[in-house]
């Protein structure tokens, strides 16, 4: 979410991945974006084939508006929509090749797009846009006694 080039003062939008893929993460994603809310955008822009933009606050009940397949185009086509800067898009990695007019406009823009990566995710669709991909580390499971 802190900008490497220095640009910290603009917040981030967070394009979330909500397709059945994700659902292991949702919880655990859910509260992480909760907690840095100071740095994101109020909404946060759930996806799928679609983009359903909820405000952050919604994300503690766990809503969750998914269409089950997932498609970066439609990530690409919002963000450039808005006068945003900064997105990080939080996803596995099977989004699909994204259409090469959209890469294109993103690249114009300036769209400075970093990935946050499920383990083991798909890069390839990503990389030739994302100018920074991390992977988060793997779940445990949770010990109940």
């Amino acid at each position: 979410l802190v900008d490497r080039r220095g640009r910290d003062r603009e917040q981030t939008a967070v394009y979330l991945d909500v397709s059945g893929s994700m659902d292991d993460y949702l919880p655990w994603l859910y509260s992480a974006l909760r907690a840095e809310a100071a740095r994101l955008s109020p909404e946060v822009h759930l996806f799928s084939n679609r983009v359903v933009s909820v405000r952050l606050a919604a994300l503690a009940a766990g809503l969750r508006d998914s269409t089950g397949g997932t498609d970066l185009d439609c990530v690409l086509a919002h963000a450039l929509a808005r006068p945003v800067r900064r997105i990080l898009v939080v996803t596995d990695g099977w989004v699909g090749t994204p259409r090469r007019d959209l890469v294109d406009r993103a690249r114009r823009a300036r769209l400075a797009l970093s990935v946050l990566l499920t383990p083991g995710g798909m890069r390839q669709d990503l990389a030739p846009l994302a100018f920074r991909i991390e992977e988060l580390p793997a779940l445990h499971p949770v010990s109940r006694r």
